[in-house]
């Protein structure tokens, strides 16, 4: 066997600085590695905020800016990353004119190779954050639905806190953006996910998503009832009694809503009908039900049942077996994404589908109230690729869908489409060429605008960053379209006023930013005519 070599300490010590000193004669040697850097061109900007700091697009405004001068006009002076009229240049300022089509955005320089950055220059429209909407700091993660009732709204997702209070998954906001007093604090403790509430005629809503167990109780699968102040709607049952000299033993407290979709099953949408019945959309497969009469409360009997896509139950969980049931009820072959219920009861999904119990249906398909496929539905041969969101409004009486599709009906659409109620496509919305990225999210608003948002830099060529907010035509307004970055994914608009009584939107979802400004995903948005 090999003797490993032993190096005292202090040899060890001379070999390495003998090392180092032959590195640094190398580098020495050898050529400089920092050469041909970008040489110094001795332009800062100061300090000071533009002045004005903000104003209209067409404003002339002067910015603090050393060592310009000497460079005559070969430099660009762009805000948003669109290029500015330059009208004076001195050795510590610059006076630009703001291009009439742009958005909110930080200044910068391009001279020389080089790019220096300045303050940010707010350009001043029709639309800013509600500043008496207090929900600053908003939840710590996504939210996926809300109701709005009691002058405020429950709204649901994954997150566990609602301005720094613990209020997993479920919370109420009052009309200012504060915490209400929603009994939800126990919540789903951790139990998952959050995605739909439904309000019944009683006033309890249904809750559904992906969780299973809501207020300490569990034996939840995805779906269950709550009172109108969030705490569970429990009965008491009678079960089978193993011990009779404990009375107490035959008796459950168990959630009112007896019906589940148990295991790995996820509903994204539920709705109530006009005659109080629920209906649950989602990618699910199986319906459980338990029979008390021959349970314990350690052991239940549940019964299964096939179901698929789409169910419809009576507001205490008994499945409508009338209702997409049988052994031709597959319903869709893939992923459905979103969904919403028309006023008259009827159900439209979208998803990465291609059928619907076993019809053709290319991404979208509308149910009857028998909940099979309605072949009046004037959507043609449909999207060419999956739709991902679908937003209905019954006062614009419009369909808004997004997704990675390019034609729809066989007409060219850029991942987004304006339907009319019965499916056909609107002709009249004409959406321009986005880049830099893609759009997410698309809903038509009551006063016939078009909100649209997304990971897109540019549209028709100018910088709109994430947000736009169209006429019906689909073409874009300065005034309606100035704002800067928009980060994140919208998952429901409301419609409302704002502290000050003007027209108004509250974004919820998961929103990192709205127009440059971090936000925790809700804000409210104040839209002046």
């Amino acid at each position: 066997m090999r003797k490993q070599l032993k190096y005292p300490f202090f040899l060890t010590a001379i070999l390495i600085s003998s090392l180092l000193a032959t590195c640094k004669k190398s580098a020495i040697i050898g050529e400089d590695p920092y050469a041909g850097g970008k040489a110094p061109l001795g332009v800062t900007f100061g300090t000071a905020s533009p002045s004005p700091a903000s104003g209209p697009a067409g404003s002339t405004v002067v910015f603090q800016v050393k060592g310009l001068l000497k460079y005559g006009s070969n430099f660009d002076f762009l805000i948003s990353n669109q290029k500015t009229t330059i009208l004076n240049v001195t050795d510590t300022t610059i006076t630009i004119k703001v291009p009439t089509d742009i958005s909110s955005g930080i200044s910068s320089i391009k001279l020389g190779g080089q790019v220096f950055f300045g303050p940010r220059f707010a350009i001043t429209g029709n639309i800013s954050i509600d500043a008496g909407f207090g929900a600053g700091n908003g939840t710590d993660g996504p939210i996926y639905s809300a109701y709005e009732f009691n002058q405020g709204y429950m709204i649901l997702g994954s997150f566990l806190r609602y301005e720094g209070s613990y209020y997993p998954g479920i919370a109420f906001v009052n009309s200012l953006g504060g915490i209400g007093n929603l009994n939800t604090r126990d919540g789903m403790n951790l139990g998952g996910s959050l995605l739909s509430v439904a309000r019944l005629a009683s006033g309890k809503f249904i809750i559904a998503g992906n969780y299973n167990l809501y207020y300490r109780k569990g034996g939840i699968g995805n779906i269950t009832r709550i009172n109108s102040d969030g705490s569970l709607d429990a009965v008491t049952v009678n079960v089978i009694n193993q011990i009779p000299e404990i009375p107490s033993n035959g008796l459950d407290t168990v959630p009112a809503f007896n019906g589940a979709f148990r295991g790995q099953q996820t509903i994204i949408k539920t709705f109530v009908t006009s005659d109080n019945k629920v209906i649950a959309v989602g990618n699910i497969n199986s319906y459980t039900t338990i029979d008390y009469t021959k349970s314990t409360r350690l052991s239940r009997a549940y019964t299964f049942k096939n179901i698929f896509t789409v169910a419809r139950m009576n507001e205490n969980g008994i499945l409508d077996e009338t209702y997409n049931y049988g052994p031709t009820s597959t319903g869709a072959n893939a992923l459905v994404n979103d969904a919403f219920m028309q006023t008259d009861g009827k159900i439209v999904l979208v998803g990465n589908f291609t059928k619907f119990n076993g019809v053709n249906a290319n991404y979208i398909v509308r149910l009857d109230k028998n909940g099979q496929p309605d072949a009046t539905y004037q959507t043609g041969t449909g999207a060419n690729g999956n739709i991902n969101t679908v937003q209905y409004n019954s006062t614009s009486r419009r369909i808004m869908v997004t997704g990675n599709f390019t034609t729809f009906n066989n007409k060219a659409c850029p991942g987004i489409a304006m339907l009319m109620e019965d499916g056909s496509l609107d002709a009249n919305f004409k959406f321009g060429d986005v880049t830099g990225g893609n759009v997410n999210f698309a809903r038509s608003l009551k006063n016939g605008k078009v909100l649209v948002a997304g990971t897109f830099d540019q549209y028709n060529g100018v910088s709109r960053p994430g947000f736009l907010l169209l006429n019906a035509d689909g073409s874009a307004l300065q005034t309606f379209n100035h704002l800067g970055t928009f980060s994140g994914q919208i998952q429901q608009v409301i419609e409302t006023t704002s502290t000050i009584g003007a027209p108004a939107i509250i974004l919820l979802g998961y929103i990192r930013k709205f127009d440059d400004k971090n936000v925790n995903n809700i804000v409210k948005v104040e839209i002046k005519n």
